[in-house]
């Protein structure tokens, strides 16, 4: 059986920094929320490749 989605708030849209990561903590998780010009993204915060915080990086808005 495919578990049931839940959507949850994490900050509201007018927080966000425009065309820049913002990060957000939920519980124990650290999140980076990307607002760009094609919408607003979430992801884990810890980079699964270097182990880098992604809210410390570099965005060009894309």
């Amino acid at each position: 059986m495919k578990p049931e989605a839940i959507w949850q708030t994490v900050i509201a849209v007018d927080a966000l920094e425009k065309c820049w990561v913002t990060p957000v903590t939920m519980g124990t998780r650290r999140l980076a929320v990307y607002d760009t010009p094609s919408g607003v993204y979430v992801s884990l915060a810890l980079c699964n490749h270097g182990g880098a915080d992604l809210c410390d990086g570099y965005f060009d808005g894309h």
